[in-house]
């Protein structure tokens, strides 16, 4: 229920596209909102663009995890596997349950270096971490998933260390 304060164009987007589909909402077409939180883990299309990934990816394969920054920014994270289970359980709701209304999706909220050293515990090896002071990274929030919790009946189950194993081995193979 926060006000948005998108810091970037892919956020102030999202924040559109939200705007449209929930102004949508009818007593015969239900619309809902979901905003996950950054997600990770193993999937057919992998994504290492992404915080957890990249640090498994980069501890596999360099050695070495990099953190942008102090590594004090917060993230919501939370494992795809859960994210589809979100939505399963969204398009199985009631719709005067949901209609209208956004859920926060997720599992923790973390700081980079937190992130950094649970890649760190997961890893095969040990690697290094560094920390990189590449500039301002502005984005830095938490939110809170007890909605999704309550409405939904969610509860995300997946960890950063199951995804870095998961990550991991399929480097490896």
């Amino acid at each position: 229920d926060s006000t948005l304060r998108p810091l970037t164009l892919y956020a102030e987007t999202c924040a559109k596209a939200e705007e449209v589909v929930l102004s949508r909402n009818r007593s015969d077409f239900t619309t809902v909102s979901l905003r996950n939180g950054t997600v990770f883990g193993l999937s057919p299309r992998m994504r290492f663009d992404l915080v957890v990934n990249k640090m498994a990816l980069d501890a596999y394969e360099l050695g070495c995890i990099s953190v942008v920054g102090n590594g004090a920014q917060w993230r919501p994270l939370i494992h795809v596997e859960d994210v589809a289970r979100a939505f399963l359980l969204t398009l199985n709701a009631p719709d005067r349950s949901i209609a209208g209304q956004v859920f926060n999706i997720g599992r923790e909220n973390c700081q980079i270096s937190e992130i950094a050293y649970q890649v760190w515990l997961a890893s095969e090896t040990a690697p290094a971490i560094s920390y990189v002071g590449v500039g301002e990274d502005r984005r830095n929030y938490r939110v809170s998933f007890a909605k999704a919790e309550k409405g939904l009946a969610f509860r995300a189950h997946r960890s950063i260390g199951c995804a870095v194993s998961d990550v991991q081995k399929a480097l490896r193979d």
